[in-house]
């Protein structure tokens, strides 16, 4: 293989794992969507506690993007279950 197909590969092999990490975030950032409509339901229709409501501003009605790292992890686990789903049920041992 030349030099000029290998960094053919490489640039597309990049650019699939760029793909990856954008779906892979995009995905966490739904599951954040859906923790902050469940969270503002909560917070609409039920008692809480004013900290608990603090907590819950701090930390979920936020935008994903604004969210600190930690916060994002938390995120990221539900997609980790999700994309062990569908690698199951595709026969892929990981996605």
């Amino acid at each position: 293989m030349n030099r000029k197909r290998l960094r053919e590969i490489i640039r597309e092999e990049v650019q699939k794992l760029k793909l990856q990490k954008d779906l892979y975030e995009e995905l966490a950032s739904l599951e954040h969507e859906q923790w902050m409509d469940w969270a503002k339901n909560i917070a609409e229709t039920e008692k809480i506690t004013p900290e608990r409501l603090k907590r819950w501003k701090e930390d979920l009605f936020v935008p994903y993007e604004e969210l600190p790292e930690e916060e994002k992890k938390k995120d990221r686990v539900w997609v980790n279950k999700v994309l062990k789903i569908i690698a199951r049920e595709t026969g892929r041992e990981e996605l």
